[in-house]
């Protein structure tokens, strides 16, 4: 869905749940990128070590769910957040949409733990 009066670096493009399920299952399954670029998305810099929110060398979020790890994106538009999660191989993905969006970081970090355990 394109929403002209919204565009910034983004487009104005406004996904929906199946299309970012396709596209992170594309990516995760090495049909996006060339090798090189394929190993950035999961490699981490040092200085995420420790870090509560840790990002990869291509901005992907690693979190943990039930002793699994996944990789995703987030984002915020007015009073909503949403988001896609999945397995590193693309196995299991879960998509999601929260309005209104937690304020509070601490408050939304466990929410969406929560969210992406019970749901992968």
């Amino acid at each position: 869905m394109d929403h002209p009066g919204r565009r910034r670096s983004e487009g104005g493009m406004v996904p929906n749940a199946p299309d970012l399920e396709r596209f992170m299952a594309a990516l995760l399954r090495c049909r996006l990128l060339k090798p090189a670029q394929q190993r950035q998305l999961f490699t981490m810099p040092a200085l995420s070590e420790g870090n509560v929110d840790r990002y990869s060398m291509s901005g992907m979020m690693r979190a943990e769910a039930d002793r699994a790890v996944v990789w995703g994106k987030t984002g915020s538009m007015g009073p909503s957040t949403s988001g896609v999660f999945a397995t590193e191989r693309g196995g299991r993905t879960v998509v999601y949409s929260l309005v209104p969006a937690p304020n509070d970081r601490a408050q939304m970090r466990v929410h969406l733990g929560r969210l992406i355990t019970a749901a992968l």
